[in-house]
Order: C-alpha cells, then sequence, then structure tokens
C-alpha cells in the first residue's frame, strides 16, 4: 500500500464568523496556530482539515468557549492624607541615583530611568 502525503498546508475555519486561514505545515512534532480578535465568553468552532498532493481531508473540529477578559485594575491608591507624584527622582539627585549612568547600575537595582520614579507625599514642601 501506499503511503499519504504528509500535508503541505492546512485550512483552519472559525465559526462563528466564518474566517478561514491557511497554514503552511512544517516538520516540527507539535505545529501551534493563533487566531486573534476572538470575542471574550463566546463558543467557537475550530475546523481543521488538511491539503496534501491536491486532496483536502475531511474535517475535524473542536468546540472552544473563549474566557471572559477582566477590566484592568486601577492602579493604586496612596494612603489618606499622601498623594501620589510621578516622575520625580528617588531619594537622591540624578548623578547619584545612577552610578555610572545606565540600566542596571543604580544605587536602586531596579531603576533605569530616575525620571520614572513615583513617591507618596504629605505636605512635606522637600517631597
Amino acid at each position: 500500500p501506499e503511503q499519504p502525503s504528509p500535508p503541505e498546508t492546512y485550512i483552519i475555519r472559525l465559526l462563528p464568523g466564518d474566517r478561514e486561514f491557511e497554514v503552511d505545515h512544517d516538520d516540527r512534532p507539535i505545529q501551534t496556530f493563533q487566531i486573534k480578535d476572538v470575542a471574550s465568553e463566546t463558543e467557537y468552532e475550530v475546523e481543521v482539515r488538511a491539503v496534501a498532493g491536491g486532496t483536502i481531508s475531511l474535517p475535524t473540529s473542536i468546540l472552544h468557549r473563549t474566557d471572559a477578559v477582566m477590566p484592568p485594575a486601577p492602579p493604586p491608591q496612596p494612603p489618606a492624607g499622601f498623594e501620589l507624584r510621578r516622575g520625580i527622582h528617588c531619594g537622591m539627585g540624578t548623578p547619584e541615583e545612577v552610578q555610572p549612568p545606565g540600566p542596571g547600575s543604580s544605587y536602586f537595582p531596579d531603576i533605569v530611568d530616575v525620571q520614572g520614579c513615583e513617591e507618596r507625599c504629605s505636605s512635606t514642601p522637600n517631597c
């Protein structure tokens, strides 16, 4: 018996929406493909067919429900009596914060941009 030809491409169809994608086959043991711009909390049918030697296979399909998209969390708020100031220096003057200049060389290891600090300030004038 003759061995079947390996797939050349795959045809992926997404329902609802009737979107169709053609994906080239590669020789990796597991091939992946990401479908973007899908709706939150929606059940989709994903249908896959292989194409080899001009012949298209019968479809195989799965049902998948997308997760709910959570809104981004609000930024943290400073304690009562304080305000949050952004774009200020972090405790020392610029030459002292980054010695020598450049990412990763600050006295504060997480500081790569000395203008990007935040501070919770009370009404003190030197904040």
